[in-house]
């Protein structure tokens, strides 16, 4: 089993060099997340709407685009969870996150990218588990016992023609999952 630690180590080792970077070179990174960003959602109705394809700093992104709100947001989310392409993010969002909802609306539908699932909850999640194993190098977690809290899943119901989840979608989450977190 010490083989099964050692792997998986090295394997989270490789992150850790990427997250001293980010806290080195805060404003670099978000600087470059920021125009990632940018140019992801230039060609989307937002984006030309903002001229997003203009902004080249946070200050101008600030003074172009105006706080919005979920209610200034909800008839976008409506349009997209209708299989509207490219309205706030570009392709079609496949995939709602359901909040219990706290103001006007009893829930609320909150889209999720596939590039936002992966680098909001699946790559997060490698990182915490990196910066943990750096700074336990004692841990058992690959061989031991753990606790992982996770919310559940309820696929969107809003538009049968959009698929929350393709299989090979869920394959991959299983695989991870099962993968990172078996003997959790």
């Amino acid at each position: 089993m010490h083989l099964i630690n050692s792997i998986g180590k090295a394997y989270f080792q490789t992150r850790i060099a990427a997250i001293n970077y980010f806290v080195q070179h805060p404003h670099e990174s978000q600087k470059k997340v920021l125009e990632e960003l940018l140019d992801n959602a230039s060609e989307t109705e937002w984006g030309k709407g903002f001229q997003y394809s203009k902004i080249k700093n946070y200050e101008q992104f600030s003074a172009t685009i105006p706080l919005q709100d979920y209610d200034s947001l909800k008839p976008y989310f409506e349009r997209m969870q209708a299989g509207e392409k490219n309205v706030l993010w570009r392709g079609i969002i496949q995939w709602f996150a359901k909040s219990s909802g706290t103001t006007n609306d009893k829930s609320k539908y909150i889209p999720v990218s596939k590039e936002g699932l992966h680098l909001s909850h699946i790559k997060t999640g490698k990182d915490f588990l990196s910066t943990y194993l750096r700074d336990v190098p004692e841990s058992k977690f690959f061989t031991g016992k753990g606790v992982v809290m996770g919310g559940s899943y309820h696929p969107n119901e809003i538009n049968s023609e959009i698929k929350s989840k393709s299989k090979f979608d869920w394959f991959i989450i299983i695989f991870y999952y099962y993968f990172f977190f078996k003997d959790c």
